[in-house]
């Protein structure tokens, strides 16, 4: 069977079709899993030390939320090549967490963000759920760069509305 100048480009098409195909799932995959964009190597490697202040304690009627940042940050860490460690507050007279952040003796603070909160010299990441936010210090923008450029990928996953139905 012999192929006319049309069949060979036709089969050319197909084929160049097909290759963008196969490959496209994998190059988005290796996208996402890094963070997408240059930032991506800000965290890789480290341990990432982190509080979650969300004003519960996992039984109130928040937990919930405490749960869903819990398991976001796991997952942020795991995309990024990072560790996460993260720290609770303990006692009632323990350092307020702005000021751990502000300190550098936490890496990423999640808490609720209100037009009256002073975050000056801090960095607010793009809304996470309804009323909570990453923070981290203002000393260099990279962090929540790779923060916000995670989280609008993670977001759009069938992974994240599995999560976020597990606490909703």
């Amino acid at each position: 069977m012999k192929l006319t100048e049309k069949g060979l480009r036709r089969l050319r098409y197909f084929l160049i079709s097909a290759i963008v195909i196969c490959l496209t799932p994998l190059c988005e995959s290796g996208r996402l899993l890094n963070g997408a964009s240059g930032e991506a190597d800000f965290y890789a490697g480290r341990e990432i030390i982190c509080a979650i202040d969300l004003g519960d304690d996992m039984r109130g009627s928040h937990g919930l939320e405490t749960g869903l940042s819990y398991e976001l940050l796991n997952r942020f860490a795991e995309d990024n090549g990072c560790s996460v460690r993260i720290v609770t507050k303990g006692r009632k007279d323990s350092p307020e967490y702005l000021d751990s952040l502000r300190q550098g003796s936490v890496d990423i603070l999640i808490t609720h963000i209100d037009e009256n909160a002073s975050v000056e010299g801090l960095n607010v990441s793009h809304p996470i759920n309804d009323c909570s936010a990453w923070l981290t210090s203002g000393k260099d923008l990279r962090s929540i760069k790779q923060i916000n450029s995670w989280f609008s990928y993670f977001s759009a996953t069938e992974q994240y509305r599995q999560i976020r139905n597990r606490y909703t």
